[in-house]
């Protein structure tokens, strides 16, 4: 998923997707300059071994491949943004999660797109910072939310 320049919060599952909302964002020029990447899906605890194929595409297509894909499509305006805008910088922030930075058991999916997103966003941020585009990552750690409220109670208790 991908917030673009105030315009909402949409799944974004291929690259036409991602050129899509990127075209469609306000032509503002805050909007040019900014991109927020990268909101994505836990799931449930699952051992490694365990995770079906299709609940491992999902996860990865949900957690990285939406990132990417929408950063392809915004890092040209990004840059155009930061190379004649008047403020003359333009920012990239990827969301991941603390679980980018410490693995756990039964989460081995999820921690793999989350590093994934790490260590994209610093490859990301070494190539594009001489061309004045800020990049950075928001590591979240967990929060009670009504997020996994329509599980049923046993599911509920193997998350975190």
């Amino acid at each position: 998923m991908a917030r673009t320049g105030g315009s909402g919060v949409r799944p974004v599952r291929d690259a036409a997707c991602a050129l899509r909302q990127v075209g469609a964002r306000p032509a503002a020029p805050a909007a040019q300059r900014r991109l927020g990447n990268g909101l994505g899906s836990r799931g449930r605890r699952r051992l490694c071994g365990e995770h079906p194929p299709p609940v491992r595409l999902r996860s990865v297509a949900i957690n990285t491949e939406g990132l990417l894909y929408t950063t392809r499509a915004a890092l040209p305006h990004l840059l155009q943004a930061a190379k004649n805008g008047p403020r003359r910088v333009a920012d990239i922030v990827n969301i991941s999660s603390i679980a980018g930075r410490v693995a756990w058991t039964g989460y081995g999916v999820y921690n793999f797109t989350k590093f994934g997103v790490n260590g994209f966003t610093e490859s990301l941020r070494q190539e594009v910072t001489q061309r004045h585009v800020r990049i950075g990552v928001v590591e979240p750690g967990g929060v009670a939310t009504e997020l996994g409220s329509h599980n049923k109670p046993a599911i509920r208790n193997e998350m975190i």
